[in-house]
């Protein structure tokens, strides 16, 4: 909880836990090459919050729902990791994300997208980029990596925004 946190989870810890892993309700920095297992969210960010960022930079981040879901106007960069969620793999509703080198997917046995101001909106993409109704830009560059699910990636604005713009750069990966 408390403002320019930081977090270093080193390889050698495993974080398993029944509600969310990491949970930022403020700014804040999150290093790990972990893992990280997690019955709801494995990171969380508050979305009306601004500031965290989020680096995983190896490990790995299991979920039974979400493996990231990143809501808050702050930078989330997956680098050589593996993400997986039980219903979606990373969902980005503002802010930037960056996926090197990583394995990002869904386990979900369906596909549903529902507009929610207040939570997450996709269910069965590896990599969903949702825009909010607080209407923030979206920046998202994926380089290399591997993206199971129904979707590997999918964009929706189901909020209807008027002003938040989003960026989408795949210059590599198999889908």
């Amino acid at each position: 909880n408390r403002s320019n946190l930081v977090i270093n989870l080193g390889e050698d810890l495993v974080v398993d836990t029944v509600g969310d892993a990491v949970f930022f309700k403020t700014n804040g920095t999150l290093n790990s090459s972990a893992t990280i297992k997690a019955h709801t969210f494995g990171i969380v960010t508050n979305g009306e919050k601004t500031g965290a960022e989020i680096n995983i930079l190896g490990g790995s981040v299991t979920a039974d729902s979400y493996g990231i879901y990143a809501p808050a106007d702050g930078s989330v960069l997956v680098s050589g990791a593996s993400i997986t969620g039980g219903l979606t793999g990373i969902e980005l509703r503002a802010g930037s994300l960056e996926i090197r080198n990583s394995e990002i997917a869904s386990t979900a046995d369906h596909f549903s997208a529902n507009a929610n101001g207040n939570g997450t909106t996709i269910v069965g993409a590896a990599v969903a980029i949702s825009q909010h109704n607080t209407n923030k830009d979206i920046n998202v560059e994926i380089e290399s990596g591997t993206f199971t699910g129904i979707y590997a990636v999918y964009e929706t604005d189901l909020q209807d925004s008027s002003t938040g713009k989003t960026s989408i750069a795949i210059s590599g990966g198999t889908f």
